[in-house]
């Protein structure tokens, strides 16, 4: 049986008590040789400080929950960052503050890393009561680029010695940070899937989702720094570049950022770019019948 201690890295960044589910459905696994790092990145004096630190009172007294705090706000891959640093574990897993994980997710990743030998695993996830799957395989380069749905960071158990090889997250990315991580992770390893949903990716109401010129910077830095791997593997440029970047014509139009949303549909103009957001739109008619 695999004992090794798990050390599960929990950020939190203008929490609710959402932080609270995530705590529990972690201190409720089936398998027990945990520790658990919260790695609170509100700024010093802030209001949201005040929130954790009162959520955390109710710990206090757990030999196993450790609590970080960040002097100022610098972001999820930090945070993430300084809670590995401070971890025991062999292996590392991480839990975003709104999410939550069903009693059987560590036992089950442990398990299935130990018996395949494997330096890092991944599973399904619930979101909206949907199952989201993705096909089972040793490499999600290409559907990181084709924004597919891939694995998340709340699904991740790694290694602590793999972690530290890649130099954990990359801090410089305020988003994008599973992408960019998982792509590091396929370049030195494969991954792992446990085909069944082992978490549940909800959402606590803290909006810092990215949009207009902030989303496309970061669009830009992302297939810039991995440029490499689509050029190397003569992956679709022009099929990347249009759907990353129909997202960004989207935010543009819907924020009716009018004179932007025209540039990037110029400059990106191809039949992906608007079978990309016809698709898209077809989907959100479909979602708003739905609910």
């Amino acid at each position: 049986m695999n004992l090794e201690l798990v050390s599960v890295i929990i950020p939190t960044y203008k929490t609710n008590h959402s932080l609270n589910r995530a705590i529990d459905s972690v201190l409720n696994q089936t398998y027990k040789n945990v520790e658990i790092i919260v790695v609170d990145d509100n700024g010093q004096n802030s209001k949201y400080r005040k929130i954790t630190e009162d959520i955390m009172e109710k710990y206090k007294e757990k030999k196993n929950i450790s609590f970080i705090f960040h002097e100022k706000n610098k972001n999820g891959s930090a945070a993430r960052n300084t809670g590995v640093k401070e971890s025991n574990g062999k292996y590392i897993s991480f839990l975003d503050d709104d999410d939550y994980y069903l009693k059987d997710k560590i036992k089950k990743e442990i398990d299935f890393i130990c018996n395949n030998k494997l330096k890092f695993c991944t599973c399904y996830y619930y979101r909206n009561k949907r199952i989201y799957k993705f096909d089972e395989k040793d490499d999600y380069t290409e559907d990181v680029f084709y924004n597919k749905v891939t694995p998340q960071t709340s699904s991740f158990l790694i290694t602590k010695k793999l972690f530290n090889e890649l130099k954990g997250f990359d801090e410089s990315y305020f988003r994008h940070q599973d992408y960019e991580f998982l792509l590091r992770v396929m370049e030195k390893t494969k991954v792992g899937v446990i085909p069944e949903p082992l978490y549940v990716m909800s959402n606590n109401g803290v909006i810092n989702t990215p949009s207009g010129k902030k989303l496309e910077e970061i669009k830009n830095k992302f297939l810039k720094d991995f440029n490499y791997i689509i050029v190397s593997r003569k992956l679709n440029m022009k099929k990347i570049y249009s759907k990353n970047y129909s997202t960004v014509f989207y935010s543009y139009l819907k924020n009716k950022d009018l004179k932007n949303a025209k540039r990037i549909a110029i400059k990106y103009n191809s039949y992906y770019f608007w079978g990309y957001l016809i698709r898209r739109f077809l989907k959100s008619i479909e979602y708003k019948m739905r609910g």
